[in-house]
């Protein structure tokens, strides 16, 4: 749904702007259940072809679906874009976060941002570990805390 907004509110400010959802469209994939309190397969109940199809008859045409775990297909759009504006990392796990964070954070804009769904959350307690230790380790400050963290990077 993010993706969705993200990618209508782009079409007619920023027509040239895309987005690319990275997903496993399968649901969660194996949990470290010290700190993430998911669990395989939680979320498994999305039809892919039905999101393709609602988002062509949108005319959503700048939105791109990726499905495959993070680790397995950010590469292929790391080939295809070498800078982005704004991540939007909406992973719920640890594993998944440390990595998108630590992937994307090198290829943000200056001034991008880094924008964190559900790492408030009771349930995304590995997220929010791995927004944490990224904040002690960079020096970050945030700029919004609540519904979601948002950093920037900065600009000099």
């Amino acid at each position: 749904g993010n993706a969705i907004f993200m990618a209508a509110c782009l079409r007619e400010l920023h027509p040239h702007a895309r987005v690319y959802a990275l997903d496993t469209f399968k649901g969660m994939p194996p949990t470290d259940y010290g700190i993430d309190l998911h669990d395989a397969g939680d979320f498994s109940d999305v039809d892919l072809g039905e999101l393709q199809s609602f988002i062509a008859q949108k005319g959503l045409d700048n939105l791109t679906l990726v499905q495959g775990r993070f680790e397995d297909t950010v590469d292929s759009v790391y080939a295809r874009e070498a800078s982005f504006g704004m991540a939007h990392i909406d992973c719920d796990i640890y594993s998944a976060v440390k990595f998108s964070q630590e992937s994307v954070a090198p290829r943000l804009c200056p001034g991008g941002y880094l924008v964190y769904d559900d790492a408030c959350m009771s349930s995304c307690l590995g997220a929010t570990q791995a927004v944490e230790e990224m904040i002690i380790e960079q020096g970050l400050h945030s700029e919004q805390i609540w519904p979601q963290f948002v950093f920037r990077k900065p600009v000099a």
